[in-house]
């Protein structure tokens, strides 16, 4: 059952996302990030705001704070509560490649699918732990409480919905519907015309796209006010209710017309793919390429062209940004182009080749993924296994006291990972952020900000069991938040902090120690087949290649297999020492025996200082004259705790210097790889082509001139690209000059390479004719 709740919030974002497919730039996990955002983040922001505001005025209204709830949750928390929806997307904007790139229809995107985590949020607040009030229906099941019953449609029939909502107020369309989600997609077209537009109208247009959606939030909140005075007043917002499953289409469709107008004329010099050109019209040939052969060819396409309207925004904006993406545009264009002509002669594979059962027990044995599993185990089972009817009781029994005992610390582990998580991600934001598209930086970002929602979460829920407060109890009351932390209990929080660690899954798997060699073989082979697919073979040559150098080429080239071998286990080794160097710093490192010890020095130091500091002030002296005794010691404290704070801070210092040491190590050894991987592909080429010299030379030597001006031309073509090659792996080049000036020249040696060819095989064609001529006619050309 908590299972068709999620299918329902995040089927209601992808039916969004494929509509908007037609202007947006952010990838699909972009935009499901969003979502865990507004899950893990927003709710429980939103609640402490409500939770600080209504306990500050209830006394100074002399009202009950129940009561100051009841009436603010049709007049003040909906503006709240659709301000802090927006509030992630507002933060976004603050980076100026987001504003540059993203369109109007990236932010009703990502705007609704915040929405759809804050919906989410609140009903497995309210309902994910309910699943012993659920009763099996025709079409899903219903909660049934002493208030009344709700409505947890199905499946299936949440799949053939527009925009269903996990658990619905009753049986009509209006009330399945995701409302959270139609509010913010129209709050997000609101942000998109405060930030992008940025004119007098399209501000007011925003502000009143905003008051709109808030009224109606308001209105949906009236179910207490009964014929009341606001009854008569919220009347005319009534007929926004059978509005709200046009709205969302109606902001994207005003996303698409003001992205069209942003970015004007300038898709007339976007870099094409080859179907675009051989098409009759764009459309139709990035549609026929999309579609070509699924599912690979619509995510390669997708991903150019989300790209390539990037690189659009950015060129009418008129930044120096655009000529570096400029570049990358072309090459992927380029990229792409190559895998579908590879993909129409050549099926891809349905499973990755690397992914074998071997390379997946070895995933499974590593400590990172087992911690990783372990901690998501809980999570699995109450919302998973324990989320249906027929195992309800299964949450029941995880509330156990007894079981609790084991659970806790799990949970104070999974905290820990997510924690560890969150600031590598922060880590990497710099990075990322450096990143010509700003998709990759806007991932890592709504990461970090779920990892901080999920940790604080689950902190606040681990803190109410250790006050006393059972796990079955309420962790809150009388808060608003559509009622949903009045029913969340601290082993649902707990349970809901630790599935976010199904967000920040370990660090990328280490290579195989067992596969090192094979695989770096491999590659080669690979790297230079492929390398020498994309050049013309030499043709014979009459130059005999003593055996020497062939045999000295095959030596060079088990050499370099073997360098590169022992470079890729440095790597593995780099990277797990690098792994343990993080594990340490940042669970193991703060909590050492030797850093607890200074930093309980510094506690002591500290309290002896401020004692010593109030017995000195209350001893006045004159401050030209000799300190007292008691100032001295004070001075004797204070330097003390200074001492054990500095003490404290080296130790901590060494540790981030280790963690730093091994970051370079990693960093190194990939290099090192990247250099050895170069050498093997050269030196494979280098023994094909002696190889190929010495099967040449025992072969018939041309009789033409013409044929051995081709075959010397074809030579001298080869060596020159062997040149250029060797100067793209040199590291003496920074600026890629040289390579530049080597590929310049391989390119002119196979023109005049392929000049010399059709010539030869012009002048062959003509002996072929004569003799044809002279067999049959005995016609015999002039001797010159």
């Amino acid at each position: 059952m908590v299972i068709s709740i999620v299918v329902a919030y995040t089927w209601s974002v992808l039916q969004l996302i494929i509509l908007g497919s037609l202007a947006r730039t952010v990838r699909i996990r972009t935009v499901y990030a969003a979502l865990a955002v507004g899950l893990y983040l927003l709710v429980p922001l939103t609640v402490v705001l409500q939770a600080s505001w209504t306990g500050l005025f209830a006394p100074l209204l002399g009202m009950s704070a129940p009561e100051l709830v009841r009436i603010a949750s049709h007049t003040f928390d909906p503006f709240l509560e659709e301000l802090m929806k927006l509030l992630p997307l507002a933060l976004l904007l603050l980076v100026p490649t987001f504003r540059r790139q993203w369109s109007f229809t990236d932010l009703v995107l990502i705007g609704a699918s915040v929405g759809a985590g804050f919906g989410l949020a609140e009903d497995i607040y309210r309902f994910g732990g309910s699943a012993d009030h659920a009763e099996s229906i025709d079409g899903g099941w219903a909660l049934v409480f002493s208030q009344g019953s709700l409505l947890v449609p199905s499946i299936g029939k949440t799949l053939t919905s527009w925009l269903p909502i996990g658990v619905a107020g009753g049986s009509s369309d209006i009330a399945r519907l995701n409302v959270h989600l139609v509010w913010s997609a129209v709050g997000g077209l609101a942000v998109g015309l405060t930030v992008l537009s940025r004119t007098k109208a399209a501000r007011w247009t925003a502000l009143g796209l905003l008051v709109c959606i808030s009224l109606d939030h308001a209105a949906g909140n009236m179910t207490d006010i009964g014929d009341s005075w606001l009854a008569f007043l919220s009347w005319p917002l009534g007929a926004l209710v059978h509005l709200r499953g046009f709205m969302p289409i109606a902001a994207l469709a005003a996303a698409l017309w003001l992205d069209r107008q942003r970015q004007g004329n300038h898709h007339a010099l976007d870099p094409l793919l080859k179907a675009e050109q051989s098409a009759s019209s764009r459309l139709k040939g990035i549609l026929g390429a999309a579609f070509s052969r699924l599912p690979w060819s619509l995510i390669s396409v997708d991903r150019f062209v989300r790209m390539r309207r990037a690189f659009r925004a950015e060129r009418t904006a008129d930044t120096a940004q655009a000529t570096t993406l400029n570049a990358l545009i072309v090459n992927e264009r380029d990229r792409v182009d190559r895998e579908l002509a590879h993909m129409q002669s050549e099926a891809p594979a349905l499973w990755p080749p690397g992914l074998t059962l071997a390379s997946l027990r070895f995933a499974l044995r590593r400590p990172t993924v087992i911690i990783w599993l372990v901690i998501l185990t809980p999570s699995v089972l109450w919302f998973v296994v324990g989320g249906w009817p027929q195992t309800a009781r299964l949450q029941d029994f995880m509330t156990q006291p007894v079981v609790w005992m084991v659970l806790f610390p799990i949970t104070v582990l999974a905290q820990a990972w997510i924690s560890w998580r969150t600031i590598a991600g922060l880590r990497s934001l710099p990075l990322a952020r450096e990143v010509s598209i700003g998709d990759d930086a806007a991932f890592v970002g709504l990461r970090i900000a779920c990892g901080i929602g999920a940790v604080s979460l689950g902190t606040f829920s681990l803190l109410r069991m250790v006050d006393g407060v059972t796990p079955g109890s309420s962790i809150l009351a009388s808060l608003h938040a559509q009622g949903a932390a009045n029913r969340l209990t601290p082993d649902g929080g707990a349970m809901v902090g630790n599935s976010a660690g199904a967000f920040a899954p370990p660090p990328p798997s280490l290579d195989l120690p067992d596969q090192a060699t094979g695989a770096s073989a491999g590659g080669a082979s690979a790297g230079t087949s492929n390398s020498n697919a994309n050049r013309s073979n030499p043709s014979p040559s009459n130059n005999q290649t003593p055996p020497d150098e062939a045999a000295a080429a095959r030596a060079r080239a088990d050499a370099a297999a073997a360098d590169l071998a022992a470079a890729q286990q440095r790597r593995a080794q780099a990277q797990r020492d690098l792994e343990s160097a993080e594990i340490k710093q940042a669970n193991e490192g703060r909590t050492a025996p030797e850093i607890a010890d200074a930093q309980e020095r510094v506690r002591a130091a500290n309290d002896a200082a401020d004692a010593a500091d109030i017995a000195a002030s209350d001893d006045f002296t004159d401050p030209w004259g000799e300190k007292s005794p008691e100032r001295l010691a004070a001075d004797e404290s204070r330097d003390a705790a200074r001492d054990a704070k500095a003490q404290r801070d080296e130790l901590v210092e060494k540790l981030d210097a280790e963690a730093e040491a091994a970051k370079a190590a990693e960093k190194q050894a990939n290099a090192d790889v990247m250099e050895a991987e170069g050498k093997v592909e050269l030196a494979k080429a280098d023994v094909d082509a002696q190889a190929q010299t010495a099967r040449t030379a025992t072969a018939p030597k041309a009789v033409n001139p013409a044929d051995a001006a081709a075959d010397n031309a074809a030579k001298a073509a080869a060596d020159a690209q062997q040149q250029a090659d060797r100067a793209f792996y040199a590291t003496g080049d920074p600026d890629g000059t040289k390579y530049r000036e080597a590929l310049e020249a391989a390119k002119q040696a196979q023109q005049q390479a392929d000049a010399a060819r059709a010539a030869a095989d012009a002048a062959k064609t003509a002996r072929e004719t004569d003799a044809a001529r002279s067999s049959s006619t005995g016609w015999k050309p002039d001797k010159p």
